[in-house]
């Protein structure tokens, strides 16, 4: 339950719904060659390959039951997203020592906000670009409410936006303000 004054209460308004999923944890893949060992080693552990540029996919049901996003952030980057703690930590675990690349626990810097409903490319387009309006299967880093922000979709209707945890706030303002122009 959200606090009165809670910078990050859900935010409703007709076919839009933007939260902050705090469930959700974040490591990130960093590794020298999206074809090298460390990458080789993460398709043997996930089960398939990194994500191709631009590209978000969900893991096929990883033995565990957990679900797990991967999304590309950069050349050199893959985030892996999930809301079960044991599936990053036993992934992070199954990595180390690998050479050429490490998997890092992202989850205190980058908080991911869920956006669903028919009006979210109408907030989207408002407080970004096109580029922050990805369709399923799709991330792609762009500037919304003036800051750097991965946007992602794996599935119709939804869309993640992970953001530093330091502008979370800054974010969440800008699309209290936008959503209150639509009513």
């Amino acid at each position: 339950m959200a606090e009165p004054n809670d910078p990050y209460a859900p935010v409703h308004a007709t076919d839009l719904s933007v939260t902050l999923d705090r469930a959700v944890r974040v490591a990130a893949l960093r590794y020298f060659d999206a074809r090298g060992t460390f990458a080789q080693a993460c398709k043997s552990a996930l089960g398939i390959a990194l994500p191709e540029a631009l590209c978000a996919v969900r893991v096929p049901n990883t033995g565990t039951g957990a679900e797990l996003i991967l999304a590309w952030r950069h050349p050199t980057q893959t985030l892996v997203l999930s809301n079960d703690v044991a599936a990053l930590a036993a992934l992070q675990t199954r990595l180390s020592g690998v050479e050429e690349g490490c998997c890092v626990d992202q989850s205190g810097g980058l908080w991911v906000l869920r956006v669903r409903g028919g009006r979210t490319r109408d907030l989207l387009l408002r407080i970004g670009n096109e580029a922050s309006v990805p369709q399923p299967g799709q991330a792609s880093v762009s500037r919304i409410a003036e800051l750097p922000v991965l946007a992602l979709s794996v599935q119709p209707g939804e869309t993640l936006l992970l953001v530093d945890r330091v502008y979370a706030e800054h974010l969440f303002n800008w699309v209290r303000a936008t959503v209150a122009d639509f009513t």
